[in-house]
Parts: structure tokens; sequence; C-alpha cells
């Protein structure tokens, strides 16, 4: 067996980690974790839900029944107008 080292580039907001650095490069620029891209994570009207949906305070985001029959969040609002920091 031989071991070689391996490069890998990693989002600056998150761990995810790419072999390309252009892959990276184009998550990076729509992660949810970054307060540039004004998401729902980042956002004070955002609420994570554990036992419960996911919510927001100003029904910016879509939803749908979940397989459970409850609303689910199907993806996270990037540039939303009705942003504001937490």
């Amino acid at each position: 067996m031989i071991k070689y080292p391996t490069i890998r580039y990693r989002c600056d907001h998150c761990r995810k980690s790419y072999a390309r650095k252009g892959s990276c490069a184009t998550h990076e620029a729509e992660c949810h974790h970054d307060p540039n891209v004004r998401a729902c994570t980042t956002c004070i009207h955002f609420e994570r839900g554990v036992h419960y949906p996911n919510s927001c305070a100003v029904d910016a985001f879509p939803v749908h029944d979940g397989w459970d029959g409850r609303e689910q969040l199907t993806d996270f609002v990037r540039h939303c107008t009705e942003w504001e920091t937490k």
C-alpha cells in the first residue's frame, strides 16, 4: 500500500470540501452559511426545527408536504429581500 497526499479545497463558510477548485468556488458563491448570500440559516427570522418543521417568521421560504404530512422546507432561500442578520 502506498500513502500519498491529496489536495482538497474547503469552503470558507462550512465544512464541505472538494477535489476541484472550481467546484468549491461554485459552492462558495451560494453557500447558505455565508452571510453575504443572505440565506435562511444566517437570518434572524429563521428557526431550525428539530421535532417540527423549519420556520420563517416572515414566510419567505417555500414549503411542501413532507413524507409525514407536515410541511417541510424545500430549500433555503438565497438573496432574500426579508433577510436580517442574526
